[in-house]
């Protein structure tokens, strides 16, 4: 497999072919997680929705948790995970934001 790297040694780009970005990400999952610790994958295009699909490796305390998180709320898991992820961007912006504004 060829990886092209990126200006920040942490990120990796690869091509793989499949029927689906879906199954392109599992394909890349599979082959990768006895070669190197990857957290998460992502598609570099958006969908047709405009979102980007992610394949993330959670630890088994954090799948419980979301599991249970989802089931409590009868949701998805993927929904959960996804409102966690935009809950946890958005934080950050703020943070970033507010760290960054200097007092008038």
């Amino acid at each position: 497999m060829t990886f092209a790297a990126n200006a920040d040694p942490t990120r990796l780009m690869t091509v793989q072919r499949s029927k689906s970005p879906g199954r392109a990400l599992h394909r890349l999952r599979r082959r990768l997680d006895t070669v190197l610790p990857i957290d998460v994958l992502t598609a570099h295009y958006p969908d047709r929705h405009g979102h980007l699909l992610l394949n993330v490796a959670l630890s088994r305390h954090a799948d419980t948790q979301i599991r249970r998180e989802a089931a409590a709320l009868g949701l998805r898991t993927g929904d959960v995970l996804a409102e966690r992820i935009t809950a946890g961007l958005a934080r950050k912006q703020h943070q970033s934001t507010a760290g960054g504004a200097r007092p008038t």
